[in-house]
């Protein structure tokens, strides 16, 4: 409505181009409910920051982390671990998370601590350092929004 005010030839165009990206965020955003109402299992273990609280409100995920928030912290005490990897034996999980720029050692760690000890790990990606090149590549926010919508299928597959 602003851009519409302030350049008035181009308002029919900035309506348009509105109402074609809401389509889009809103068949995402149906895409994201049918998948947690299909899913059997609806608890994610992340073993990292856990940039996602808005997503498990939305749709009604459990989630466990092992850092609340971005919080700055990186490593993952002993403890967490542990209680991470009794939470994936007790609810059979078959995934680990983690965000998609992160190492994998905390998640193997975890991992390592379960009965199975053959979790996946599954990368989210938190979108908090987007280059320009990720750009130039085409990266845009609804297409890093549908590869997180991949990996939450993912880690909503039942054991």
């Amino acid at each position: 409505e602003q851009l519409s005010a302030m350049n008035p030839d181009k308002s029919e165009l900035y309506e348009s181009n509105f109402r074609a990206y809401k389509e889009k965020l809103d068949a995402l955003d149906s895409a994201f409910a049918v998948a947690v109402e299909s899913a059997k299992v609806k608890t994610i273990v992340f073993a990292d920051r856990f940039a996602f609280r808005y997503m498990t409100e939305d749709y009604g995920i459990e989630y466990y982390a092992a850092f609340p928030g971005c919080s700055s912290q990186s490593e993952i005490s002993p403890a967490k671990i542990v209680d991470l990897a009794k939470k994936i034996d007790s609810l059979s999980l078959k995934c680990v998370a983690i965000l998609s720029d992160s190492k994998e050692d905390a998640a193997r760690s975890v991992i390592e601590k379960t009965k199975d000890k053959n979790q996946k790990i599954v990368k989210f990606d938190s979108m908090q350092s987007v280059s320009v090149k990720d750009v130039e590549g085409g990266k845009t926010y609804l297409s890093a929004m549908e590869s997180n919508l991949n990996a939450l299928k993912t880690a909503l597959e039942a054991a």
